[in-house]
């Protein structure tokens, strides 16, 4: 039971961190169109993900 729940863990785990991928991917192409207003709002979101997720993480 334990082990089937660290697995199941592990792939949400997976997930969220390949979306935060994408998510960096995106801020990056957004702050070149866009200016450094639209970055900082998505860099605010990404660290708040970030913080709760626990991982400690440097734009």
């Amino acid at each position: 039971m334990l082990q089937k729940l660290k697995a199941a863990l592990n792939a949400r785990l997976e997930e969220l961190l390949s979306l935060l991928v994408d998510i960096v991917k995106c801020q990056m192409a957004l702050r070149d169109r866009h200016g450094w207003w639209k970055f900082r709002e998505i860099k605010g979101s990404f660290l708040v993900l970030s913080n709760l997720l626990g991982i400690e993480l440097s734009i």
